[in-house]
């Protein structure tokens, strides 16, 4: 009876050793982890960094009888926004695997960012609500005064945007 008991003890514990392991590591590590004596395993992933394009852009404002546009205004408005990597909070994702069938699965997209972690996590619905707060356009001017890259903050409830790069 004893010797049952064991094996079942066993079997959890190696059961238990199953899953995926999501580690925040520093940059340095990440670069380290392709050089040949590393000590990372498993993959590296980027926390995803949001960002929209700020430019000047011609809007039609007034429609003729065709319905061709007749006069253009341009102003300085933000386009959707897009993801990309942030290479200041790199994370270490390992699959461990048990005794039997762990189940994890992890899917990577785009070579760095993570996906979803054995379900399907759409996020589609937060970038839309973005995108229709970052398109609305500002008032006419003669040039974009700061047009490039914008990283987009979360702030207290509200957005604000931070350089990332300016052209």
């Amino acid at each position: 009876m004893k010797r049952f008991q064991g094996m079942i003890v066993v079997a959890f514990v190696l059961a238990g050793c199953a899953g995926v392991e999501i580690e925040p590591i520093s940059p340095e590590q990440a670069t380290a982890a392709h050089t040949a004596n590393s000590a990372i395993n498993g993959y590296i992933v980027y926390e995803p960094l949001v960002a929209v394009e700020v430019s000047k852009q011609n809007v039609c404002v007034e429609k003729d009888s065709e319905g061709k546009c007749s006069e253009y205004v341009s102003r300085c408005s933000a386009g959707a926004p897009f993801v990309l990597p942030d290479y200041s909070k790199p994370y270490r994702v390992e699959i461990k695997s048990g005794f039997g069938k762990s189940g994890a699965e992890v899917s990577i997209a785009d070579g760095w960012r993570l996906e979803n972690v054995k379900d399907s996590s759409d996020n589609t619905a937060v970038l839309g609500t973005l995108e229709k707060i970052l398109g609305i356009e500002t008032a006419p001017v003669e040039e974009c005064k700061s047009p490039g890259l914008y990283r987009v903050n979360l702030v207290n409830g509200g957005i604000e945007l931070s350089k990332l790069l300016w052209y």
